[in-house]
């Protein structure tokens, strides 16, 4: 088996799973358990709340935000232009940009509101899944995957750039929750579906540049 198909292979299940957990996760989403733990959890972190953290994490939700996240990749899908790499553009756009249609698709879907206490942070949108949290993973973690699979990385490189990507992505849900414009199910619901995208797209790239 060539390792191209294998990698498009793993991807396009990893994408089915995640999409299948998603799916079940969201039906409990309106459950009284989901909904008393939501609660638990966001008083216990605004317990913590200091001026020091809020404006941390303030800066760091706007590493997740369209207003951040679209020029950077508009100027990124530039460069790789320049260098004839469509393929890369294509993946990159179709990984942000479908997370953020599908994301407003899925809130529509789901009607569910945002925390209605200690929002630090105003969003106008319902809240199910985050909106930040899966352009997040669409872009950091596509920028990931694009570095991977281009680049011969060695298992120690490769482990610190998953690290990596998954403590900017983390982060940034965590900062949603810190603020009060999410619940953590919102985070958990975000992480799920986009990357359950970000997998079907990674299956399309790795098969369609071979």
């Amino acid at each position: 088996m060539k390792k191209g198909y294998s990698v498009s292979f793993w991807f396009f299940w990893g994408g089915l799973l995640s999409g299948a957990a998603f799916l079940a996760f969201s039906l409990f989403i309106h459950s009284n358990l989901v909904k008393d733990t939501d609660h638990h959890q966001l008083l216990a972190v605004y317990s913590h709340r200091t001026p020091e953290c809020t404006s941390v994490f303030t800066f760091i939700q706007q590493l997740g935000s369209k207003n951040t996240l679209f020029p950077i990749l508009a100027a990124g899908g530039l460069y790789l232009i320049l260098f004839k790499r469509l393929y890369d553009v294509v993946f990159l756009f179709s990984s942000v940009w479908g997370a953020y249609v599908i994301n407003g698709l899925l809130k529509n879907y789901f009607h569910r509101p945002r925390p209605s206490f200690g929002m630090l942070l105003q969003e106008n949108s319902f809240g199910y899944p985050s909106r930040h949290t899966m352009l997040a993973v669409a872009f950091y973690g596509g920028i990931g995957m694009l570095i991977w699979m281009n680049k011969k990385m060695s298992d120690f490189l490769l482990m610190k750039l998953a690290l990596l990507t998954a403590a900017i992505i983390l982060l940034i849900g965590f900062s949603m929750v810190y603020l009060g414009a999410h619940f953590p199910s919102d985070i958990m619901g975000g992480l799920l579906a986009g990357t359950s995208w970000l997998f079907f797209c990674g299956a399309w790239y790795q098969k369609a540049r071979k």
